[in-house]
């Protein structure tokens, strides 16, 4: 029962799935969740009740620091993450970010669940968790417990496909293979204490719980009856990618300086974005511009 379920600070994806079925009066599975998820449009977040997670704090930023004590990785979308040689338990619940090695776990979870057999792959950034307080962390096999638990076997909601032996014979494409070795490799360089008995996770750690927090859950819910009732407004997943195509071109092409009191790029002088489209007979209002150039710095920008 929705109310039932709603009482509860988070949700199994089954549970998740007969909520909003019973909410937006449409049958979902878990399967259509981890699919909401890959789109950008569900945040979905790892229990590590049944398990023992350990985690070194990361710092996502657009520029790797000159100077660091630890590792620095550079993510698919251009940022960079610095990890700290630090390594702390974690225990409760922490969203996933989905800018690493967790995304994969979800888009292979979720062809599994459909039927698709996909190879595990790992990415060579790491597995990343965040708290919810906003704190990154870089999941961290710890290798003492990986000898004594290699018959354990994976437990989890969405039975998320995990290496054999938390981090070892993982099915790797050949470049990723490389870079993952390269990663593993950069580790002993910052060995210290008990660091030594740490390596960057290959994927979610077994015993991992895929859920999904009753606020987000909540809010997906409230959009989705938003969109239902308004459908000429520009569904979220869409707006979202428009205003990533907008943030990319005011910072590369215009040089568009997050929280900076003063831009160029949105004034109305010579190379501003108002005034080359006004040259294309393009009219757009210059406060129209800064609003949802606004709305995108807001929403895109990381920790520096």
């Amino acid at each position: 029962m929705p109310g039932v379920n709603l009482l509860k600070d988070w949700m199994r994806l089954t549970e998740a799935a007969e909520y909003l079925s019973g909410v937006l009066k449409d049958k979902l599975e878990p399967k259509d969740l981890l699919q909401f998820a890959i789109d950008g449009q569900l945040r979905l977040s790892v229990n590590f009740l049944l398990t023992q997670a350990y985690g070194n704090q990361a710092v996502i930023c657009r520029r790797p620091p000159k100077k660091n004590q630890g590792q620095v990785y550079e993510l698919r979308s251009r940022r960079y993450v610095h990890v700290t040689p630090h390594t702390v338990s974690l225990d409760g619940i922490f969203e996933l970010p989905m800018i690493g090695g967790e995304a994969t776990n979800i888009k292979q979870g979720y062809l599994k669940q459909t039927g698709v057999s996909s190879p595990l792959i790992s990415q060579p950034e790491g597995v990343y968790v965040q708290s919810l307080d906003g704190i990154f962390y870089q999941l961290q096999d710890c290798l003492e417990d990986a000898k004594e638990d290699k018959s354990s076997e994976q437990t989890g909601e969405t039975d998320l496909p995990s290496p054999s032996d938390q981090g070892e014979n993982v099915i790797l494409t050949a470049e990723a293979e490389s870079d993952e070795d390269k990663v593993w490799n950069n580790v002993a360089m910052f060995r210290r204490g008990d660091v030594e008995k740490y390596r960057p996770s290959a994927t979610l750690p077994r015993g991992s719980m895929v859920v999904v927090r009753k606020d987000n859950l909540v809010e997906f819910a409230r959009n989705c009856k938003a969109q239902s009732s308004n459908p000429t407004a520009i569904p979220d997943l869409e707006r979202t990618s428009l205003l990533k195509m907008v943030y990319g071109m005011a910072v590369t092409a215009y040089n568009y300086r997050a929280k900076a009191t003063r831009n160029r790029a949105t004034g109305e002088n010579l190379g501003s974005i108002h005034a080359d489209l006004d040259r294309l007979g393009l009219n757009l209002d210059v406060d129209t511009i800064r609003k949802y150039v606004k709305e995108a710095e807001v929403r895109f920008t990381e920790q520096e």
